[in-house]
């Protein structure tokens, strides 16, 4: 039984390797924060892309926390002003 023209077999019932090619490429770097309270610890995550970054943030007494809340740009604006202290010196 031969299967011609299905453009994944040649006459010889040979499978046809397509050509690839990359046609899109995004670097991420993930930046962890740990942030606590008296009464809670926020898990916060910034994925930067190439063109832009997403943030999650997730709590031990709230599970996830949405980040357009005013609590949410609260603690983003704390990760975003913190600045990482030398101990070497």
């Amino acid at each position: 039984m031969a299967i011609y023209g299905d453009g994944k077999h040649n006459e010889n019932m040979e499978h046809n390797v397509s050509k690839m090619q990359v046609t899109d490429r995004v670097v991420y770097k993930t930046i962890h924060w740990t942030v606590e309270t008296e009464n809670d610890t926020y898990r916060v995550r910034c994925q930067e892309g190439d063109w832009d970054e997403t943030w999650y943030i997730d709590s031990d007494e709230n599970g996830d926390i949405d980040i357009n809340s005013d609590l949410g740009q609260q603690i983003i604006d704390v990760c975003t002003d913190y600045e990482v202290i030398d101990t070497n010196d």
